[in-house]
């Protein structure tokens, strides 16, 4: 065998070990630890955990801590408790609590697979995200399920998705929230957030639209939103095929196909790019169009 031959086997063999590292890694990590004694039978299972409402049953995978008053801890059919580690399942009944940061969830089960890392909170989760620092608004989620992956610092709700940050509430299907980067981004086909006014001569804002990301930092508070978007902002509505919007400046920017209606004072603008101040009740066109911040939304 040529040298430059034997040089391209070890590479290849180095590839595989280091992804077969990787893999073990990565599985080791979405091992699940049960704390406290159990019943079942040790060698084939399921094991049963037992707790109550003030000492709850407490287990630990990755960067999730889970507190419940059952679990029942089951390995595939045909292998034994002590070969099935990484493949494993665990049930959660009765007052279930995950934790993971600055993020506390709660529902009544949870279920949770080592073979892909992810806990499903099922029948009605909620979670509050709490932000650091002062004059912070934590970012409550409401939803029929919620998924927690180990693998990152995301979740995703599925369900009659209800978001409240401060002002503004948004309804939709689907959710994933990363809570590094504290961006939401919401899906399902719909998506309406309402935003309530601050002071004296705002209105009530609705802006809709076929998905949206929205960057909940208290210094961001900025939204992203495509596909039909419409703002209605008193008698004036504003429709185009993205709207992006800054709260903190009362800004908003719909393009493409923008068009504007004021009911009340009879005036239609249209336009490829319309500013719509939100605070003055004004609509212009802006010939030179707009850059929208898309570094923002990742």
């Amino acid at each position: 065998m040529k040298l430059g031959s034997t040089k391209a086997v070890l590479l290849v063999v180095s590839s595989v070990l280091a992804c077969a590292a990787f893999a073990q890694s990565d599985s080791s990590k979405r091992v699940i630890d049960i704390a406290g004694d159990f019943q079942g039978d040790l060698r084939a299972g399921p094991y049963n955990f037992t707790g109550s409402s003030t000492t709850p049953v407490k287990a630990k995978v990755s960067n999730l801590n889970i507190l419940s008053q059952s679990v029942v801890l089951s390995a595939p059919n045909g292998i034994l408790m002590a070969e099935a580690k990484g493949k494993r399942s665990a049930d959660f009944k009765g007052a279930v609590t995950v934790t993971r940061g600055k993020v506390n969830a709660t529902g009544p089960t949870l279920s949770y697979s080592e073979a892909s890392g992810l806990g499903t909170l099922k029948g009605g989760a909620k979670m509050t995200y709490t932000p650091d620092g002062k004059d912070t608004e934590p970012v409550l989620v409401d939803a029929s399920q919620m998924e927690f992956d180990v693998d990152t610092e995301t979740s995703i709700s599925k369900g009659n998705v209800k978001l409240v940050n401060g002002r503004q509430s948004t309804v939709s299907e689907t959710l994933s929230f990363n809570e590094k980067s504290e961006l939401a981004v919401l899906g399902g086909g719909k998506v309406t957030l309402i935003r309530q006014p601050s002071k004296a001569g705002e209105n009530v804002l609705t802006l809709s639209g076929a998905d949206a990301k929205i960057q909940t930092g208290k210094d961001k508070k900025l939204l992203l939103m495509t596909g039909k978007v419409t703002l209605i902002d008193g008698t004036i509505t504003t429709t185009g095929n993205t709207l992006y919007y800054d709260d903190k400046k009362n800004l908003a920017i719909v393009s493409g196909n923008a068009k504007s209606v004021d009911s009340k004072n009879k005036i239609t603008q249209n336009g490829n790019t319309l500013e719509h101040r939100t605070d003055l009740h004004r609509v212009r066109s802006l010939s030179s169009g707009f850059t929208i911040p898309l570094d923002s939304f990742k």
